[in-house]
């Protein structure tokens, strides 16, 4: 009997080792650190002559007029709002006359 517990006892003991090797590295509950010292950089809008010539005057008073999304093609273009969709973004590249 004596031998029977001294063996369940090390399997026992085994097996919580290996149990909590397997649990290092793991992110626990999701804990995410949030950033609260820094904010993100106030976007610039952009409202060139070309924009202003393209665009509708009733989309001219839109919160995002001149504002390139985050995730725009390219850096050196602007949106045409009035040609959007709901699955579709219109670009233009600046100096390109449409």
């Amino acid at each position: 009997m004596k031998n029977f517990l001294s063996l369940l006892m090390f399997t026992f003991l085994t097996l919580l080792i290996i149990d909590l090797k397997a649990q290092k590295g793991v992110d626990v509950a999701g804990v995410k650190e949030y950033n609260f010292t820094t904010s993100l950089p106030t976007p610039v809008r952009q409202i060139s002559a070309n924009l202003l010539d393209q665009m509708d005057d009733k989309y001219k008073a839109l919160p995002e007029f001149g504002l390139l999304p985050y995730d725009a093609p390219c850096k050196d273009c602007y949106e045409i709002i009035d040609k959007r969709t709901s699955n579709t973004r219109y670009y233009v590249k600046e100096n390109s006359n449409g």
